[in-house]
């Protein structure tokens, strides 16, 4: 769980007592294309570290002869396709963030980082659960 998650449920449990014991995370689902994106990445870094490591005989199993211009450029330029390697790695885990942070209240959105495109302010969360019926402890 988040730290911003956990600072929001702290808080609200102490505003509102009622909320003690439900409230809860979920993870939001990143869209489809961005998972099939994520893999296709994870693939392409496990096929280039081996290209790395294992050198010509990898090139020379799917074809390449070792005087190709591909075979030259990464024997040429390994601790920069290490570094783009280790950069792809990063790319496929930000392809499946979402960056939502929604607040709900039964089947209400209280807010919604998706829509505002920014975390919430404690009191503006807590005047949508007074809007919505809940009570402030004193």
């Amino acid at each position: 769980m988040g730290r911003n998650f956990l600072q929001l449920r702290n808080f609200l449990e102490v505003k509102f007592p009622d909320l003690i014991g439900h409230i809860t995370a979920e993870v939001y689902p990143p869209p489809p294309g961005a998972e099939i994106a994520a893999q296709l990445t994870g693939m392409l870094q496990l096929v280039l570290l081996a290209c790395l490591f294992l050198g010509s005989s990898v090139f020379k199993a799917i074809g390449f002869k070792e005087d190709s211009p591909v075979v030259k450029f990464v024997e040429e330029n390994k601790m920069m396709l290490f570094i783009g390697c280790f950069l792809l790695n990063n790319v496929a885990a930000n392809l499946t963030k979402t960056g939502a942070f929604e607040i709900m209240l039964g089947d209400k959105a209280i807010f919604s980082k998706l829509e505002t495109g920014r975390f919430p302010k404690a009191y503006e969360v807590v005047e949508a659960l007074k809007a919505a019926g809940l009570a402030p402890s004193a």
